[in-house]
């Protein structure tokens, strides 16, 4: 697991998951966070807020959404739901995640439906108020840690989510003790 200041830390991890993603394109495995790391580096090159999001979402679309499930439902609920689950695993707040994981869906939306964002329009995530370059700086750093998380899992003999014994792990989690336990 791949914590936020491990990469301050440690800068080599740049160099060491480029490896990483480069075995994994030698073996043809793992497509999905192939993809998802590559249009990270691409968010990263953008210039333009909203083609950072974009590139941003579909690399959270790959890792979250990528289980050819026949069950489609909505798409926007399932990512942040499975972005929310997987958070728990990091350590990370999974309510925080998947507000602003919806957040920067309809955002996503709202550019791919022929509209515009402004950075400084703002969206209130559980009282805080964040401006969109806050919420797309947010949901990019959610995105990496999942990335690099998938890789190590990948490097470790095998990144298939479970989604539904995830959903158990996380409530598990998350559940307050009870009285007199």
């Amino acid at each position: 697991m791949v914590e936020r200041t491990s990469i301050i830390e440690n800068p080599n991890l740049i160099a060491e998951t480029y490896k990483s993603l480069a075995a994994l394109r030698r073996a043809n495995k793992y497509k999905t966070i192939s993809l998802a790391v590559r249009r990270l580096g691409l968010a990263r090159m953008r210039a333009d807020l909203d083609d950072v999001l974009l590139d941003t979402m579909i690399s959270l679309e790959a890792l979250l959404l990528s289980d050819n499930n026949k069950e489609r439902g909505e798409l926007a609920f399932r990512a942040a739901l499975r972005a929310a689950q997987w958070s728990c695993l990091l350590g990370l707040d999974p309510n925080n995640v998947f507000d602003i994981v919806s957040i920067a869906y309809r955002l996503r939306n709202e550019i791919v439906h022929g509209g515009a964002i402004s950075k400084d329009d703002a969206s209130d995530v559980r009282g805080r108020v964040l401006r969109h370059n806050e919420v797309i700086n947010e949901v990019s750093a959610i995105a990496r840690m999942l990335a690099i998380d998938a890789l190590d899992r990948a490097q470790k003999g095998g990144f298939d989510m479970h989604w539904r014994s995830l959903l158990t792990t996380s409530l598990e989690a998350h559940r307050a003790p009870r009285a007199g336990n």
